[in-house]
């Protein structure tokens, strides 16, 4: 079995002759790399690097971003997906800056107890602008520990996850943390990988638990997949005579908290929406009375989330009337052209991008 001082070098020499250009490599100011980091979660380098320049452009330190609306972080964004990391981004802006005079922590529990900031998170944070000696414990770490000491445990399960943590705290090269946490990092990355590792280039293949045992694939083991929650949206796009539609930001518990739709009708089973469901609707919360309106063929689109999947029936209808603000409930009244300024859940930017004719009243 090798050595942790050999494992140590070994990734590090890698790393010197593999360097790996990011936005964000090299950085040691702790906001930037913090947001950095948020971003990265769950998200790919390559998806990441535009919104981390569009964020640091906007927002160049934490005052900025703590003294901006949400709206305006969540339109910045839009697309990102998994909103929560905005929403707990701008939380712990706002925390900092009014409790703390705008200073970024400095000791590895004072970022953990950062709202949306987890083991790995912190770990890398303290590591990279402080050099504090963590160990970071990511998807990239574990199957490159998994593979090379043939580890089966499951490190999803809480036994597992404290043995892997207990492991890469051992193998950290404290003297520089920060070099030694990237260098793991962009190794599980680009060559010990979950489809097709580099197994023949591999620096360590010759130490390879599971090279050796002919297992690769099989390790680490894997986490339980939930079974995916099947949802049936029905959104109502309404164009009065003047190009005037209605939303309203969902405040709920459930996905895309914070950010704008249209009307929704939710079914959980398959089924089509009748015109007896919007009249009744236009008549509850527009004090619409009338039948005259169309409804056009409804536009459906598939949205796949982690754990849901989302079928999605946007029903385009036309108003012969004028709609007056002060006679819709819990709904604002916008101007079709300005919807753009509005952060909404990417299907329904799709579904605009796709549709902004059909869903202007013709004039």
């Amino acid at each position: 079995m090798i050595t942790p001082a050999k494992f140590r070098r070994t990734l590090l020499e890698w790393s010197i002759a593999n360097p790996r250009s990011m936005p964000w490599s090299g950085e040691n100011d702790p906001y930037k790399i913090w947001l950095s980091e948020i971003i990265l979660q769950q998200t790919r380098v390559e998806q990441a690097a535009p919104y981390y320049y569009r964020l640091i452009n906007e927002f160049p330190d934490l005052t900025s971003l703590a003294k901006t609306p949400l709206e305006n972080l969540l339109k910045i964004w839009e697309g990102l997906g998994y909103y929560s990391r905005a929403r707990n981004l701008h939380k712990s802006a706002e925390f900092l800056y009014l409790e703390k005079n705008g200073n970024f922590p400095t000791s590895y529990e004072e970022i953990r107890a950062l709202k949306g900031v987890g083991d790995y998170t912190a770990a890398a944070i303290s590591s990279f602008a402080f050099g504090i000696p963590k160990a970071v414990l990511d998807g990239n770490v574990i199957r490159i520990l998994a593979r090379v000491f043939g580890i089966e445990i499951n490190p999803y399960e809480p036994i597992g996850k404290k043995y892997f943590q207990n492991l890469a705290d051992k193998l950290l090269d404290v003297n520089q943390p920060g070099v030694y946490n990237q260098a793991v990092m962009n190794f599980g990355a680009l060559v010990c990988t979950p489809q097709k590792p580099l197994c023949i280039n591999c620096p360590l293949n010759n130490s390879c638990r599971a090279l050796n045992e002919n297992n690769v694939s099989e390790l680490p083991l894997k986490k339980v997949v939930r079974p995916l929650k099947i949802r049936y949206f029905h959104y109502l796009v309404f164009s009065d005579k003047c190009g005037h539609t209605i939303i309203r930001q969902r405040k709920s518990k459930d996905i895309w908290h914070s950010l704008y739709e249209f009307p929704l009708f939710e079914f959980i089973k398959a089924k089509n929406l009748k015109k007896s469901d919007i009249s009744n609707f236009l008549k509850e919360s527009l004090q619409f009375t009338s039948q005259d309106f169309e409804c056009s063929q409804p536009i459906s689109l598939e949205h796949r989330l982690t754990h849901q999947q989302l079928h999605i029936s946007f029903h385009v209808i036309q108003l012969s009337i004028k709609l007056d603000q002060k006679n819709i409930k819990d709904f604002k009244l916008v101007d079709h052209k300005k919807l753009k300024n509005f952060a909404v859940p990417k299907i329904i930017r799709l579904f605009l991008d796709q549709n902004i004719k059909s869903v202007k009243h013709a004039q």
